[in-house]
């Protein structure tokens, strides 16, 4: 509706109509501290920015909303400044998420590691690429503290940040501060030296630690007013003459003193005007000849070879020829262009590179280049293989930790890497290890969990004492869910160096291991009252989560809450201990007066979940659910999934003897090894197990989403006639179908095409490689006269791989991904959407879960495709509401496809057949059924 009233404001607004502009706009605001403003979104992306503050000004609503509407506005006008000013004083959570962005956008750092220390979560509001950039800032500045800090007090689960941040301090240039270099260094405790001095004791020590200390000395006093000349004549030229220390300068202190980088003479301008002419695909034959002659009287600046580097990566010409392979003999400058490493891993142009430097250089010059490359490799995460004459360089000289470690990352990215065995074999132990380390690093980022542990137990055994290795093992065995080894290394860890524990990760992990081996209870101390009541016809939903924060869950919960309140129930919910709207950037509403009251138990400032041990925290949950049962008095607890949310709930209803329904609508640890090979095998495997079962055992009452859950927790020892069936269903009155929406068909222009679109969360068991496998087939296919376009709406850990592969296959041209957009604006993209797809692949979860967005699509009237796994199945009736078609082959796709183009009624048949099977008014007999004493007894 936010966006009518949007559309509804601009139209009068266009029209001089300011204030019926004015008075439209403020009833379509949201009036919620959050992220989400649908009635801005038109002003905002025609720009219309002056005219929208101007509106707002005359807005009589809470000042600091108002605020946060303008620091809105003024953040899309990149006003940054002028945003923040408006809402640094405001102390509403609802402000966080626009503070954080700000500040990050700033880059005022002080100001954002303030914030975090205010208790803010401030990595939440961050993207993952944010996340990293920011974090190397701190560690560049050596503010290490602030950067543990803020790693440590995240709810953010990211232990490849941690992992950079581990990496960072072993670089020596962030080893060091300037305190500690003046004091071990220089030998001097305090300021007492005059500034000639201490640049004299800095250039008496050894070139790297020399540049050290002239970095750390710019940095610290290039604000000093009395000490600017001095660094602008003495220090600022010695480190224009090594540029690779420019990346430890601070910003500020590049602008405030006199570095230079370029000369921009006459001759300069010609060639990189010579330049952009090959770049843009000019003779290239006769322009290198004239560049050649320029090189002889002029140097190459960096924005030359950034050029030309930019030319070769996108093979504008052919390096082989002899008018290129002459320029490279010719011009010993053009040396620093190869010292670049993509330029031997991009496949497109490595082998040409490779065999042109091998051709032309000297072996001193060849090395040198090797050497710069080698230095990139070794901290490079992307996969990447070798090309032949520098392989064989780096066979022929291993004698360095960083030769040893992209050799080996070559070798295990072309499935050969114990080839290399013999290459470390007579190493000495400390070499073995670190290149152990680093190699575990390497294939841990890139989520080769086996072949990381391979790796760093292979360092075990060379060291095992040493820290490094026991932080890769308990890192390594976290992820793949070997909870018993995870705390044995977390045991000896601690008695060998303590501080290298993360925040609480003894407990962690101790926690975690005793959960695996005995199961919770509540503890024989916890105060239960001994005069509880229920109330009749009371429910009390558990959830994980609930509105305003919208997702399938949410849905589903609010849905079912409804209906049974129209079966003449009193409702009331809670949500979990460490959770709150404010952490997906909406406001906690009070919903105290309202027909069903929800308790947000948050506490996330002391309970956040993943951080606080799970015994520990699942006493405090039931703490907190205790409080909220004393309120309600409820006759029954309907605790959703998974056994995390609802294990306190259950446990709590058998000591008050409260009629008790686990309702399973997923089950995560399958969900999790569809995405991590071996996952199905391990501890926390089998603790998730366990558990999902106990919750259906101790339970009164069991509900879940789908036939083939159900048979599959019948087969795990469940008692079947306790489990009923209760799917999920769509409101069939507000998901309805609506004529396409023109606004989308000429933004993405879809105009005389057929369009595929999928709209959800992007994960790699959703099957979406299919779809665009199957796009290239139909567009290739000269008989097929419709042309397809792939329509991608959402977000997900996936959508950067489906992107790639979509460039892979060159059919980026007709895939659209619009990234995540408000729930309010779905049904518009449902509206152009001609075919939907769901070609979910083989994993267990797939075989088990019913997806909510296939019913949405179908009570959209669409025409529905779904691979033929169990839950889906269960979904469609073939040929009547929908197509299946053989799980995981395309071919079958392409056929389901050209298919459904000609089944006209398909759609419509869909729609029907929600509406009399799949509306929440029709599954309500069912939830409610389990409440009855007869059903639940």
């Amino acid at each position: 509706m936010g966006y009518i009233y949007a559309v509804c404001s601009f139209i009068a607004f266009k029209f001089n109509q300011y204030v019926i502009a004015r008075k439209i706009l403020a009833f379509g605001l949201t009036k919620e501290f959050n992220e989400k403003e649908p009635a801005l979104s038109l002003y905002l992306r025609t720009d219309n920015h002056v005219g929208l503050i101007e509106l707002l000004d005359n807005i009589h609503l809470n000042e600091n909303y108002i605020d946060l509407l303008k620091a809105i506005v003024y953040r899309h006008e990149k006003n940054y400044l002028k945003a923040y000013q408006l809402i640094k004083d405001s102390e509403h959570p609802g402000t966080h998420f626009l503070k954080v962005r700000l500040l990050y956008e700033l880059k005022d750092m002080y100001n954002l590691i303030k914030l975090s220390k205010s208790n803010v979560d401030v990595l939440l509001h961050l993207t993952d690429q944010q996340q990293q950039t920011l974090l190397r800032y701190l560690v560049a500045r050596n503010l290490f503290d602030e950067a543990e800090y803020i790693i440590h007090s995240t709810e953010v689960v990211n232990e490849e940040l941690s992992q950079t941040f581990e990496d960072a301090k072993g670089d020596v240039y962030y080893r060091y501060t300037w305190t500690s270099y003046r004091a071990n260094i220089l030998g001097v405790n305090h300021d007492m030296l005059t500034v000639n001095e201490l640049y004299e004791r800095i250039s008496k020590q050894n070139k790297q630690m020399q540049n050290l200390g002239f970095v750390l000395f710019v940095n610290e006093y290039y604000l000093n007013k009395e000490y600017v000349p001095f660094i602008n004549a003495h220090i600022v030229p010695h480190i224009n003459a090594m540029p690779e220390s420019l990346h430890y300068i601070n910003p500020s202190a590049i602008y405030a003193l006199n570095f230079k980088f370029d000369d921009d003479t006459e001759e300069v301008i010609q060639i990189q005007n010579l330049l952009n002419q090959i770049q843009q695909g000019s003779d290239s034959e006769r322009l290198l000849k004239e560049l050649k002659g320029l090189l002889e009287t002029t140097l190459l600046t960096h924005q030359h070879v950034f050029t030309f580097r930019r030319i070769l990566l996108e093979n504008k010409f052919d390096i082989t020829k002899d008018y290129f392979v002459d320029l490279l003999e010719s011009n010993r400058k053009m040396e620093s262009v190869f010292h670049y490493a993509p330029l031997f891993t991009d496949k497109n142009i490595q082998k040409n590179i490779d065999q042109v430097v091998d051709e032309v250089y000297p072996p001193r010059t060849k090395k040198r280049i090797y050497n710069v490359v080698t230095k990139q490799l070794v901290n490079s995460d992307s996969f990447f293989t070798l090309p032949k004459y520098y392989l064989e360089h780096l066979e022929e000289n291993n004698s360095r930790v960083e030769q040893l470690v992209v050799l080996f990352k070559h070798s295990y990215n072309i499935g050969k890497e114990d080839d290399l065995r013999f290459y470390i074999i007579d190493k000495p132990v400390d070499k073995r290890v670190k290149v152990h380390v680093r190699i575990s690093q390497y294939l841990f980022k890139q989520k080769r969990y086996d072949e990381a542990l391979h790796e760093i137990e292979a360092g075990y055994l060379a060291n095992n004492k040493h820290v490094d290795v026991l932080r890769g093992l308990i890192r390594t065995h976290h992820v793949l869910g070997n909870v018993d080894k995870r705390f044995e290394f977390v045991q000896e860890l601690r008695k060998i160096n303590k501080s290298r524990l993360f925040k609480n990760e003894y407990e962690l992990a101790k926690q975690e291991m005793e959960l695996f081996h005995t199961k919770w209870d509540l503890p024989p101390s916890f105060p239960l009252a001994t005069d509880f009541m229920s109330r009749d016809k009371k429910i009390l939903f558990v959830l994980n989560k609930a509105l305003p924060a919208v997702n399938g869950y949410t849905i589903r919960s609010n849905e079912m809450m409804k209906r049974v309140v129209s079966e003449g129930y009193k409702v009331a919910a809670t949500t979990r201990l460490g959770w709150a709207p404010e952490h997906e950037g909406y406001e906690t509403p009070d919903t105290s007066n309202e027909e069903i009251h929800i308790h947000y138990l948050d506490q996330s400032s002391v309970y956040l979940t993943n951080q606080t041990p799970v015994i520990d925290y699942f006493n405090a949950y039931a703490q907190a659910l205790d409080q909220a049962i004393q309120i309600e008095r409820p006759s029954v607890i309907h605790a959703a999934s998974n056994f995390q949310n609802a294990l306190p709930a259950l446990q709590l209803g058998r000591a008050y003897n409260i009629q008790t329904v686990y309702e399973v609508r997923g089950m995560w640890h399958h969900t999790q090894s569809s995405k991590s090979k071996g996952f199905m095998n391990s501890d926390r495997f089998k603790l998730h197990e366990t558990y999902e079962l106990y919750c259906c055992e101790i339970a009164n009452r069991v509900i879940c989403i789908s036939e083939s859950l159900k048979e599959y927790l019948i087969e795990k020892g469940v008692d079947g006639s306790k489990i009923t069936v209760v799917p999920n269903g769509v409101d069939t009155t507000s998901i309805q179908p609506s004529e396409p929406n023109q606004e989308i068909i000429e933004k993405y222009d879809l105009e005389d095409t057929t369009v595929i679109g999928f709209i959800g969360s992007i994960t790699s068991y959703e099957g979406l490689h299919l779809v665009l496998e199957a796009l290239k087939q139909l567009n290739d296919d000269v008989s097929v006269t419709e042309h397809f376009k792939f329509l991608v709406v959402g977000d997900g850990p996936y959508r950067g791989q489906l992107e790639t592969y979509a460039e892979y296959l060159n059919v980026s041209q007709d895939v659209i991904f619009t990234g995540k957009v408000p729930h309010e604006e779905v049904s518009k993209y449902y509206s152009v959407i001609d075919i939907a797809p769901f070609p979910r692949l083989n994993e267990l979860v797939c075989q088990l879960v019913t997806p909510i967005k296939t019913y949405e699509a179908m009570s959209m009237a669409k025409s529905v495709i779904v691979s033929d796994v169990g839950a889906l199945k269960e979904m469609v009736i073939d040929r009547k509401n929908g197509v299946y078609f053989e799980t995981e082959n395309v071919d079958a796709l392409v056929k389901a496809i050209k298919e459904v183009i000609h089944l006209d009624n398909l759609g419509n048949n869909a729609r029907e057949w929600v509406i009399h099977h799949r509306d929440w008014t029709t599954l309500t007999d069912d939830i409610v059924l389990q409440y009855s004493k007869e059903s639940v007894a």
